[in-house]
């Protein structure tokens, strides 16, 4: 029973392990990530109704959004006790939107989980224009963006997983209330390979690197932590569920998105931090698992 309430945390752990143990196999994988998270996004909007999508107040969703935006961009002037090359790293990873795989989470750790696709499909719309203002105000950099990739990449992975389940709810429930049976199984299988090819993705970049990145990993971990705390604390005025969604959104960013633009913008010199970001934030995941499911949090 014990190992069954730790499931989460454990897979989430093993995928970041496999990909440095088996770098190879992730780098595979990875270009399937976006069909990956399609197929989790979907599962988690299975279970959830529309009729949820009302409840949600807007002071809430604007709380949400400024942790998002605003809070997390902040954060990252940590940074600066650095070199610049470590500051727009951290300003890259903080100010990109919510990771599609918030919800999951959301789900999966008893959040409210229709909060969670609402603040990541409005932060991933409004990021096309916070990011890049953003990092022209951070650094001075005009990043080099593609916003209509952004936009696509959004219907892809949250809008049309979307669609599809509320279709299925309405049309085909006895259908849906099968696969929800499994979907939990599925869903464990998919966040294990999201995370081996993401992981993968920058090990190459970290082996000449080993003793930048441990430092690097430690400026960003203490960040996220209060990333991770301050939003919680506060959404919990709302309620417990309000605040795992808060707190999971605001630090839970899309390493992916950050990796490319990164590198693109600043070469592979910022690719530790980013990679550092992509690890550490799930590894708080997995504290974040074992914390709520202790009930100490």
């Amino acid at each position: 029973m014990m190992l069954r309430s730790f499931k989460l945390p454990l897979i989430v752990f093993l995928g970041l392990s496999l990909g440095f143990i088996l770098p190879q196999i992730g780098l595979f994988i990875k270009p399937f990530l976006s069909y990956l998270l399609m197929i989790i996004m979907f599962f988690t909007c299975l279970k959830t109704d529309l009729a949820d999508f009302r409840k949600i107040g807007v002071k809430t969703i604007l709380i949400g959004l400024f942790f998002i935006f605003v809070f997390m961009p902040l954060l990252s002037l940590g940074g600066m006790l650095f070199t610049p090359l470590v500051f727009a790293g951290i300003l890259v990873a903080f100010s990109c939107p919510s990771a599609a795989v918030s919800a999951f989470y959301s789900n999966a750790y008893k959040g409210n989980t229709s909060l969670a696709i609402v603040l990541t499909t409005i932060a991933s719309l409004i990021s096309v224009i916070t990011l890049p203002l953003t990092m022209l105000i951070g650094v001075g950099t005009s990043i080099k963006f593609d916003a209509i990739s952004i936009i696509l990449n959004l219907t892809q992975i949250i809008l049309i997983p979307l669609f599809v389940a509320a279709l299925m709810r309405r049309y085909l429930r006895k259908t849906s209330e099968k696969v929800c049976r499994y979907d939990k199984t599925f869903s464990y299988i998919l966040i294990l390979f999201v995370l081996w090819g993401g992981v993968a993705s920058g090990v190459s970049y970290i082996e000449g690197n080993v003793y930048e990145f441990l430092q690097v990993n430690l400026i960003v971990t203490l960040l996220l932590l209060v990333a991770l705390a301050v939003p919680y604390i506060i959404g919990k005025r709302f309620s417990r569920e309000v605040a795992i969604t808060m707190s999971i959104t605001s630090f839970v960013k899309n390493g992916i998105l950050a990796l490319v633009i990164g590198s693109i913008t600043f070469g592979s010199g910022v690719v530790p931090v980013l990679v550092a970001n992509i690890i550490d934030q799930n590894a708080l995941l997995v504290i974040l698992g074992l914390l709520l499911k202790r009930k100490q949090f």
